[in-house]
C-alpha cells in the first residue's frame, strides 16, 4: 500500500434515509464514463456495511478511520499515463446518511453534497425500498421510523447538513446532478492538465478547488437548490 501521489476525486454524497444517494451516483457515474473512458470510478454506499441486527442507529455503526486509510491508501503497483498516454484518474464516490458526519472524510472530499428530503418523502421511499407488501412489514417498518430513525435522523444526519456544498432537494434531482457533473468535469480535466509532482501532506490527498458554475464552495458558501 501506498500513498496516493496522483490524486484522487472524493464525492461524499449525505442526506436523510432512502434519499437515493447511491442512485444519484450511479447516474452521474454512466455520464463520466461515457466521458472519460480511462477514469477508474467506484461507489461506496455506507448504509450497506451497517450491521443491521447490532444496529446503533448513529455514527457508532461505522468504522470512519478505515474507511479513511482507505481512501486516502493507494495499492495499486503502477500509478502513471495508459497507453494512450492519458493520466488515469480515480474518482470515488461516498454515499450514504453519514457520508458528511466525518471530519476527516470531509477533509479530503472535493465536494459534499447533501440530499435533501420531507419526513413524509422519506418515509415513502423507506416503504418503496424496503419492498413493504403486508400489514405486519408495514407495522414493523413504521415501529422501526418512530422508535429509531425519526431519532437518528434528528440528532446524527440533519446536523451534517451545514458542512454541505451543495444541498439538493428531492424535487431538482436533475439540476444538482447536472451542477455534480459538470464540477466533477471540471477537476478531471485539472488534473489531467497538472503534470508536475505535489508533495504531500503524511496521509494526506492533493486537495483542488471544486468548480460548480463558478461557486466558490468554502464553509460559509453553498450551494442549495430549494
Amino acid at each position: 500500500m501506498k500513498e496516493d501521489s496522483r490524486g484522487k476525486i472524493i464525492v461524499s454524497i449525505g442526506g436523510g434515509h432512502a434519499t437515493g444517494s447511491v442512485e444519484l451516483a450511479n447516474v452521474i457515474r454512466q455520464s463520466l464514463v461515457k466521458k472519460y473512458k480511462q477514469s477508474d470510478i467506484r461507489i461506496i454506499d455506507l448504509d450497506s456495511k451497517v450491521d443491521k441486527l447490532n444496529r446503533k442507529y448513529s455514527n457508532a455503526d461505522f468504522d470512519f478511520e478505515s474507511l479513511y486509510v482507505e481512501l486516502t491508501t493507494n495499492d495499486k503497483d503502477n500509478v502513471g499515463k495508459n497507453e494512450q498516454g492519458d493520466d488515469p484518474c480515480e474518482i470515488i464516490f461516498v454515499c450514504g446518511c453519514y457520508s458528511l458526519y466525518d471530519e476527516k472524510i470531509r477533509s479530503i472530499s472535493k465536494l459534499k453534497v447533501y440530499l435533501d428530503s420531507d419526513a413524509d418523502k422519506r418515509l415513502i421511499n423507506l416503504i418503496q425500498f424496503n419492498k413493504i407488501e403486508t400489514p405486519t412489514e408495514l407495522s414493523g417498518l413504521l415501529s422501526e421510523y418512530m422508535d429509531n430513525l425519526r431519532d437518528e435522523m434528528i440528532k446524527h444526519i440533519e446536523p451534517t447538513r451545514v458542512y454541505a456544498d451543495l444541498i439538493i432537494p428531492y424535487t431538482n434531482e436533475t439540476i444538482g446532478s447536472a451542477i455534480m457533473l459538470d464540477g466533477i468535469s471540471k477537476v478531471i480535466e485539472e488534473l489531467k492538465g497538472n503534470d508536475k509532482v505535489i508533495n504531500l501532506e503524511h496521509n494526506k490527498i492533493p486537495l483542488l478547488n471544486f468548480e460548480a458554475e463558478r461557486i466558490d464552495v468554502q464553509k460559509s458558501r453553498y450551494y442549495d437548490l430549494s
